[in-house]
């Protein structure tokens, strides 16, 4: 939140907080600071877990993707759909519209901004994510390499 505070949404009900959204107008320069200055914080913070990954509780994952990060952001990509999102909302949360208000509202900023194109990484197993960002005008962005794990990337442009 600290890199892109602009585009920063944080959903509320009559519950609480059940969702946020977030981007970055420019993908590039989020993973520099994310590397330079936010990484460093976290790895200070919380210390690389011992022992066999597969058998890492949560929050033990967790703390290891901030001494071992997945970062993917090819040319490829970037060139067509600098900007980054990602949103999540909880289950009572779904099926209600907000998620496509609330990516209408990070759109319009990242357009504001001069943004071209947008994209977002997906697990393979999300099919409500993937059916969500497709009814919104999201594509399969072909032909990416070394996309890692079951990690599906969608696209589109402003």
């Amino acid at each position: 939140m600290s890199i892109c505070p602009e585009t920063v949404f944080v959903i509320e009900d009559k519950f609480g907080l059940c969702g946020y959204g977030v981007a970055a107008a420019d993908g590039r320069h989020f993973y520099d600071q994310y590397k330079e200055e936010w990484l460093p914080k976290m790895c200070k913070e919380y210390s690389k877990p011992s022992g066999d990954p597969s058998e890492f509780l949560y929050s033990e994952q967790i703390a290891d993707s901030f001494h071992n990060p997945s970062i993917f952001l090819p040319d490829q990509l970037y060139n067509k759909y600098p900007a980054h999102v990602r949103i999540d909302l909880l289950a009572r949360a779904h099926s209600l519209g907000i998620g496509k208000r609330l990516l209408a509202c990070i759109l319009s900023v990242l357009k504001s901004e001069g943004c071209r194109g947008v994209y977002v990484e997906i697990a393979s197993t999300n099919r409500d994510a993937l059916d969500f960002y497709s009814r919104l005008g999201f594509a399969d962005v072909p032909s990416l390499k070394d996309i890692p794990g079951e990690i599906v990337v969608l696209g589109r442009t402003i």
